[in-house]
């Protein structure tokens, strides 16, 4: 009678305890424009700082680009074959001077219809598909692009903190 209870113990406990195991996701591999990226190029120059930072969130259609220069916010959307849009773009802070790329942004995210993603890097187009940007993901970044997006100050927090 004990040996056949000791036997069983196991069977009864699984049946309490549900065991997961997970499950791989392949959609978690492929490469998105999710996550953090640094400005290089825009509009075929590269900006005066090499802090321009680009966040495009996972979680919610935000996104926001930072500098020491520039702040921006707006909103995206991500389409199938590598579409995406960038609207409701504001320009929070802007201490720059002259007519530099980096006053041209805001307008040249404007255009942006879609984006073709390297290794390391994304190249954001135009309907005509002229390169709008160039931008190098984070080495903290995974190559999925979720990272944590916690870190980006966000606008909000920058106006309050002034």
């Amino acid at each position: 009678m004990k040996k056949a209870a000791l036997l069983l113990l196991p069977l009864f406990v699984s049946g309490c305890i549900p065991i997961v195991f997970p499950i791989k996701n392949p959609a978690d591999d492929r490469p998105n424009v999710y996550g953090r990226w640094r400005i290089t190029e825009i509009a075929g120059q590269r900006p005066a700082t090499q802090d321009m930072m680009l966040a495009v969130n996972s979680t919610n259609t935000g996104f926001s680009v930072d500098s020491e220069c520039l702040k921006l916010s707006g909103h995206h959307a991500v389409a199938e074959k590598n579409g995406i849009i960038f609207g409701k773009i504001q320009t929070v802070q802007n201490r720059c001077t002259g007519s530099g790329s980096e006053q041209q942004l805001a307008t040249a995210l404007h255009g942006v219809k879609s984006y073709r993603l390297h290794k390391h890097s994304v190249e954001l187009y135009d309907i005509e598909g002229r390169t709008v940007a160039v931008a190098q993901r984070l080495s903290a970044e995974r190559l999925t692009g979720h990272g944590d997006l916690k870190s980006v100050p966000t606008f909000a927090s920058a106006r309050h903190a002034k």
